[in-house]
């Protein structure tokens, strides 16, 4: 503990969180944990030794969890907290309580756990607030307050946000069973009684971030480019309908564009397969850097890809796609001690046309005719 103290105390760091052994040469009986809290440090005690007595101190101390030393999944499990904490500080949550001291107290747990904490008196407020800050991705909501109740803040709720993106977790004194399943009826990810058990209150925080992130997860693989991290060709063409359909109605330029990586073959027959898989994540992100929240990325199939371009004239999209070309030519990448260098050709189709299958295989004829020109270079149709 004194070479602990040394550390802290010295002003050269500034620390995010503190694994504490409640066992220590000079401090046997978890004084470790005093000195932290003192000092503002959030902790885990990781410990052979734990018993009640310590149990009830940390309850009131900046500690976040604690972990018993048994096996090696303890040590897992610590690692699992540690990278869930630091997931949190980006993760926002609504506490919507017309009790004050609940609220505090409620915040002042989720701020412990590394979590951004907005606050709401009434449903109406919630709501206004989950309008404001998009960003909120979990809301834990009493069931008594005035003008509209946590059951009818969910419903409205949910009318907004899906169960799979965002989380809800229901609160009440009461203790009723029913009362937990109209919770969950009306939408809630999970229901708590009060009081509760510290260590209860975060494994159903821990539970509904966790599902969150594994919907997440599945959302992403279903409609993403494992690869390339573009989006799929399947999702390509469920978007690029909607998109088409948009920039008909309101009359605005619609431009897609097919690209294929020149010699492909040849860079995977010279240097392997490996470095093909490179080559193509390599321009995937020079897509991302490039193009607006508005457009569309997609990897199509193999080393071909598509690119959908938003309100923008044809002139400021060849522009565009021919900075993106420049820029992929006079990229070096580099695989193991070896630097290759890539080119691409463009095939674009400027104008909306009946359909997105339409326009493909219009972007793919100006492609074959780049192809035919010597690559590296654009045509549009």
């Amino acid at each position: 503990m004194s070479e602990a103290l040394s550390i802290i105390t010295s002003g050269k760091h500034q620390f995010f969180l503190a694994i504490l052994d409640l066992n220590l040469p000079d401090a046997p009986d978890g004084e470790i944990v005093d000195l932290l809290f003192k000092h503002d440090i959030p902790s885990i005690i990781y410990s052979s030794t734990f018993d009640e007595s310590l149990r009830a101190k940390v309850q009131n101390y900046n500690v976040i969890d604690y972990i018993i030393k048994q096996s090696c999944d303890s040590a897992e499990n610590l690692v699992s907290l540690i990278q869930q904490l630091i997931k949190n500080t980006e993760i926002s949550v609504l506490v919507v309580d017309d009790s004050s001291t609940s609220r505090l107290h409620l915040s002042r747990l989720l701020n412990q756990y590394m979590l951004q904490v907005y606050q709401a008196t009434s449903g109406k407020e919630a709501m206004a607030i989950l309008d404001e800050h998009p960003e909120i991705q979990l809301m834990m909501t009493d069931y008594i307050m005035p003008e509209m109740d946590g059951l009818e803040l969910i419903r409205n709720v949910r009318r907004k946000r899906k169960k799979t993106e965002f989380g809800i977790i229901g609160m009440s004194a009461f203790g009723d069973p029913v009362l937990s399943s109209q919770f969950l009826k009306f939408g809630a990810n999970d229901y708590i009684n009060k009081p509760y058990f510290h260590e209860e209150f975060w494994c159903r925080i821990s539970h509904t971030l966790g599902m969150l992130e594994s919907f997440s997860r599945l959302e992403q693989a279903a409609t993403h480019d494992h690869m390339t991290g573009l989006y799929n060709r399947r999702y390509l063409f469920e978007a690029a309908d909607l998109l088409l359909s948009i920039a008909i109605r309101k009359n605005e330029n619609l431009s897609l564009a097919m690209i294929d990586i020149d010699n492909f073959k040849q860079i995977n027959d010279n240097y392997g397969h490996q470095c093909g898989d490179l080559i193509i994540q390599n321009i995937g992100s020079a897509f991302n850097d490039r193009l607006r929240s508005s457009d569309l990325a997609a990897r199509f199939g193999g080393e071909e890809f598509c690119l959908i371009i938003t309100e923008s004239s044809k002139q400021d999209v060849i522009c565009l796609l021919d900075e993106i070309r420049e820029g992929i030519a006079s990229r070096t990448i580099l695989f193991g001690d070896q630097q290759v260098h890539v080119t691409v050709s463009i095939g674009i189709q400027g104008s909306p046309l009946d359909s997105i299958e339409q326009m493909i295989a219009s972007a793919d004829k100006a492609l074959y005719q780049a192809k035919h020109n010597g690559k590296n270079q654009l045509a549009a149709f």
